[in-house]
């Protein structure tokens, strides 16, 4: 502890420079650091109003690449992704969507996916939204959806609800081939 005392008094930040160097935390935040402790006044942020700056463009950042990794893993993906709110509307939906029902994006952000569902499905479906409004998990929920051309899909959900922010995070998989190759 006295050596740590002495360090400080010296202003030696050889062992703080090092262990900067050895994390794991971005270049950019370690940079960051290492100009907050120069020892020469003009190397440093000349105030507090640049270290903010220069973080929240560092978190801008960050936010935009987790955006953009979030969009590269919906659009990736051979299943159907979606983002819905529990009053029953899609509120982001992957492209496999439009692949596989035909319809564009403002139509399926536009109507209540009720809207969808085939009619002897609904019921069942209703359902299954009261067990996601309560937070409850679904696995492997199948209903049929009705595609732009008029025929019918069968997709398997799994989807999980935040009730608190009103929002469904769910994903299908086209099971239509799958159950006509079984039967």
């Amino acid at each position: 502890m006295i050596d740590v005392c002495f360090r400080a008094a010296q202003g030696d930040l050889s062992l703080t420079y090092q262990k900067l160097s050895e994390c794991e935390a971005d270049g950019v935040l370690i940079r960051l650091a290492r100009n907050c402790l120069a020892p020469e006044m003009d190397l440093r942020p000349a105030h507090a109003g640049i270290v903010a700056k220069e973080l929240t463009m560092y978190l801008e950042s960050m936010l935009q690449r987790a955006e953009t990794d979030l969009k590269q893993f919906f659009d990736l993906s051979l299943d159907l992704f979606c983002i819905a709110g529990l009053d029953g509307y899609f509120r982001r939906v992957n492209s496999n969507f439009f692949r596989v029902l035909g319809y564009n994006e403002k139509s399926l952000l536009s109507r209540p996916f009720l809207d969808f569902v085939h009619p002897d499905d609904r019921v069942d479906t209703i359902r299954v939204m009261g067990q996601l409004l309560e937070g409850r998990p679904v696995v492997q929920f199948q209903n049929r959806y009705q595609t732009e051309f008029g025929s019918w899909r069968r997709f398997e959900w799994t989807a999980k609800s935040i009730p608190e922010e009103g929002v469904i995070f769910a994903v299908a998989r086209d099971v239509t081939e799958q159950l006509r190759k079984a039967d």
